[in-house]
């Protein structure tokens, strides 16, 4: 029972992420766009679309794990990727001018992040298609206690573990989405017990924006992505 529980559990994890990345988009309005800074004050804003993303996808036609490589996977995600070019086309109609997405987005969230004004993005919020604009803003960490909430220390201690043992973890990869790494702490350290990475992993080690040296990927710091 507690096996199943807890692979019950460990297929409702992304789920809930996207649950909780999917409910931040705040609904399109021109109150809460134009609050965002002055009117003519341009910004980044992400730009959300309706078809679901290809995790959400996934999970609605399968209950396999999720490959981004299967030419099945290839193919929505090009989907995708052209119905972002044909609001793109129909906001570059509107506003009059080109518009280059910095960032654009498939796989957890169907989107791109573009920068504009906060007029332009009330204007792009009209078409249709467009589920949510809002603007991309800073915001304050709110809580530190995150291994205690998520049972993280009786886990590692090898209790609590539905049956799993005193694996601590051993053999899973862990993908953070952080404000920052420190890739030459001593957390960081390969001690030269840790095995190469799987032959599925296709994460690579990527210098910095700035393309500052000093570090490099191990087998435990299997990946960096600026």
């Amino acid at each position: 029972m507690k096996k199943k529980l807890l692979s019950d559990l460990s297929r409702m994890v992304p789920v809930i992420f996207l649950i909780m990345l999917l409910s931040s988009a705040v609904q399109a309005s021109d109150d809460n766009l134009l609050s965002a800074g002055k009117a003519d004050e341009p910004g980044l804003y992400l730009i959300r679309l309706a078809e679901p993303p290809l995790a959400i996808q996934q999970a609605r036609r399968s209950s396999e794990r999720l490959d981004v490589r299967t030419d099945a996977s290839k193919a929505y995600r090009k989907q995708l990727s052209d119905r972002q070019d044909e609001v793109k086309a129909a906001a570059e109609n509107i506003l009059g001018r080109g518009l280059a997405p910095v960032y654009q987005y498939d796989v957890a969230y169907n989107g791109m992040a573009i920068s504009l004004t906060p007029g332009e993005a009330a204007e792009i919020a009209k078409i249709p298609g467009v589920v949510s604009v809002h603007r991309d803003e800073p915001h304050r960490l709110m809580t530190d206690a995150s291994p205690e909430f998520l049972n993280a220390p009786t886990i590692w201690e090898g209790s609590g573990t539905g049956g799993l043992g005193e694996t601590k973890g051993q053999g899973i990869i862990i993908g953070i989405i952080d404000t920052g790494i420190w890739p030459e702490h001593p957390s960081f350290a390969d001690d030269g017990t840790y095995p190469s990475p799987p032959a599925k992993w296709g994460g690579k080690c990527r210098l910095p924006a700035d393309s500052s040296q000093g570090y490099k990927c191990s087998n435990k710091l299997i990946g960096i992505q600026f």
